[in-house]
């Protein structure tokens, strides 16, 4: 996961994110009051950004640089145009008694906004050790330039 597509810093935050939710460290996140991180907000849980942020799943260049602030918009970005279901998605596959063994993020990009999410179990079914495998699709940064000129124009014809 990263910024919008086609950037150094997504490749490198993919990696990261991989990286925490692999086998070797999925029961770090499965401990109930990292769990209950991603419930509900109001009702113990925290934006995906301030769960970043306290546990450093932020760019190399640093929390505040202008890479992580674009990092911080993106996952609230996510978090906005998902309608919450990557919440969701962790919360029900961090449970302790379920058997997800990792979780696997995939960004694609696409043309044109929102952000989207998939996700699907593989295996599909079963009682047995599975890996949740999470695909988003977020717009290239050519993509969202143009969404804000687009906006732009509409503003200033709406000023006139």
């Amino acid at each position: 996961m990263g910024m919008y597509f086609n950037t150094a810093a997504t490749t490198e935050m993919n990696g990261k994110i991989n990286n925490a939710f692999s086998g070797g460290n999925i029961a770090f996140w499965k401990n109930p009051m990292r769990r209950n991180l991603f419930g509900r907000i109001g009702e113990g849980g925290a934006s995906l950004a301030s769960i970043a942020g306290q546990n450093g799943l932020f760019p190399n260049a640093g929390y505040s640089s202008a890479v992580g602030r674009r990092w911080f918009k993106w996952l609230d970005d996510l978090e906005a145009n998902a309608n919450a279901s990557l919440r969701v998605h962790f919360f029900k596959h961090l449970d302790p008694t379920a058997k997800c063994k990792e979780i696997i993020f995939q960004v694609a990009p696409k043309a044109n906004l929102p952000i989207s999410i998939r996700a699907r179990r593989d295996p599909a079914s079963g009682n047995v050790p599975y890996t949740l495998i999470v695909n988003i699709d977020t717009p290239t940064a050519m993509a969202v330039r143009a969404a804000i000129k687009r906006r732009m124009k509409t503003r200033k014809k709406a000023k006139m």
